[in-house]
């Protein structure tokens, strides 16, 4: 795991692939580069009641059982859209907790259909770093 302060000075920690050779030679203070992924699965939930975070990693893991799948760490929750921005990709949503998040979406169809007020049910995998370079 890595632990990092973006440059908005937003505090991250990423699971590093094993294959990142790098991992064992940085120190803290150095200025890096990291390229991740991670999984967002979203389904529109009409009629949902917004909830709080819930880590599924335990049954993530076991329905992936011996098919190689990699599960470092799930959750899943219910938000309120709050506010969609086509233009910059960005949407505003609300959990259980009265908590509001903005994220940037990577594929612009994942808003198409998305209203202010839709409840929608997103599943995140952990992100995993798979590429690190000192800058």
């Amino acid at each position: 795991m890595l632990t990092v302060r973006t440059e908005d000075g937003q505090v991250q920690t990423v699971s590093v692939d094993p294959a990142v050779k790098i991992f064992d030679e940085i120190k803290t203070g150095d200025t890096l580069r990291i390229r991740f992924v991670e999984s967002v699965v979203i389904a529109v939930r009409p009629n949902a009641k917004p909830s709080s975070v819930v880590d599924t990693t335990a049954a993530a893991k076991k329905a992936a059982g011996n098919q190689g799948t990699d599960v470092l760490q799930q959750f899943k929750v219910v938000v309120t859209i709050d506010s969609i921005d086509p233009r910059t990709q960005m949407v505003v949503y609300r959990d259980g907790d009265g908590r509001t998040v903005s994220r940037l979406v990577s594929d612009p169809k994942l808003l198409q259909g998305l209203k202010r007020g839709d409840t929608v049910e997103l599943t995140y995998s952990r992100e995993r770093a798979i590429e690190i370079e000192r800058r």
